[in-house]
C-alpha cells in the first residue's frame, strides 16, 4: 500500500493476480469504476464507498463476520481514517 492507494491496483493497472482467479479478465471492477470511469486516483476517494461492488466481491470461503471486519478495515485504510 502506498499512502491510501492500493499498490496492487496502481502497479497492475487494475489487474492484480486475484482478478484472473475470480474470472475478471477485464480487470478489477472496482478499479474500472473508480479510476477508469469516475477518474479518481484510487477507490478510497469515491463518496459511494462502500458500494455494492465491494459487498459483491466477498470470498465465498470467508464467514460473513470475517468479511464485514475485513471490509471495514479496508475501507478505513482507503479513506485514510
Amino acid at each position: 500500500m502506498i499512502g491510501n492507494t492500493c499498490q496492487g491496483c496502481a502497479a497492475t493497472l487494475g489487474k492484480p493476480p486475484w482478478v484472473y482467479e475470480a474470472n475478471f479478465a477485464g480487470g478489477c471492477p472496482i478499479y474500472n469504476c473508480a479510476i477508469i470511469q469516475k477518474g479518481y486516483s484510487h477507490c478510497g476517494q469515491c463518496p459511494e464507498l462502500p458500494c455494492s461492488m465491494f459487498s459483491n466481491l466477498k470470498d465465498p470461503n470467508m464467514s460473513d463476520e470475517a468479511f464485514r471486519q475485513g471490509l471495514t478495515e479496508r475501507i478505513a485504510r482507503l479513506k485514510g481514517t
